[in-house]
């Protein structure tokens, strides 16, 4: 983990009143895995002072990205931010994905702004040779990320919500995947942990991954506002995830 003074060096509008925000930040580009999270400064002063903590959207050679929603109040600083100036990051923090050896077939499975995490995975995946398959939902077409923005081997399917479409979609994809990474809401998992109850060899450890970060605040596990129940006990999910095995999540 390093303090960082991170460049601003390009915006882009993904979607409407969602922003990606691309840093030159070399050390954290180069320490950085899918999943892991920063704990960026809103303001240059210490107003409020604690920071805010932001997954990381894209990992570089030297850059990293966030993907910023304009709805969400505590981003408003950051986004204030021009091309030029600089962001005080800390990271990179928490636990990341982990793909296993051996795997081919890598599906992720994300809820509205839960793409945030999962687009570095993808990159990653897609680099390392293996099939990628993003399932992703939203409650609009206009909150469904752009095809453009993802590696061109990635097979995507964008849904608007729900639907018996989308359970063929994730039954077929979880048959097929070696290994699944989905972030969303918690009620998203439930629904992802029901489905693995029709095949057996589904509900298996380390199987699907899920990304949770709830109400982190010092990014340390110091303060345990982020506190998560596990079948294992009680986790911090700044330090002992944000990245869970969804059987121990949700047992």
């Amino acid at each position: 983990m390093e303090q960082c003074e991170a460049l601003v060096v390009a915006r882009l509008e993904a979607m409407p009143g969602v922003w990606q925000l691309y840093l030159r930040a070399a050390f954290l580009a180069r320490a950085a895995r899918p999943g892991q999270f920063v704990m960026a400064l809103r303001d240059r002063g210490y107003d409020p002072y604690l920071r805010c903590a932001v997954s990381l959207h894209k990992i570089g050679s030297d850059t990293v990205a966030l993907l910023l929603d304009g709805a969400t109040t505590a981003y408003a600083p950051l986004l204030a931010r021009g091309v030029g100036e600089t962001i005080n990051l800390l990271g990179p923090l928490g636990r990341g994905f982990v793909v296993a050896p051996g795997t081919r077939n890598v599906l992720l499975v994300a809820e509205e702004m839960g793409i945030a995490p999962l687009v570095a995975l993808g990159e990653q995946s897609v680099a390392a040779g293996h099939r990628v398959t993003l399932l992703a939902v939203a409650g609009a077409r206009e909150r469904l990320y752009p095809t453009g923005l993802l590696p061109r081997d990635v097979e995507y399917h964008g849904l608007l919500s729900e639907t018996a479409e989308f359970a063929a979609l994730l039954r077929d994809g979880l048959a097929w995947a070696d290994q699944v990474c989905a972030a969303g809401s918690r009620t998203f998992y439930r629904t992802l942990h029901a489905a693995l109850q029709d095949e057996p060899v589904w509900a298996r450890p380390g199987f699907v991954q899920v990304w949770h970060a709830p109400s982190v605040a010092c990014g340390f596990g110091i303060c345990r506002a982020c506190v998560v129940e596990t079948r294992r006990g009680v986790r911090r999910a700044c330090a002992d995830g944000p990245v869970f095995d969804l059987l121990d999540l949700l047992g």
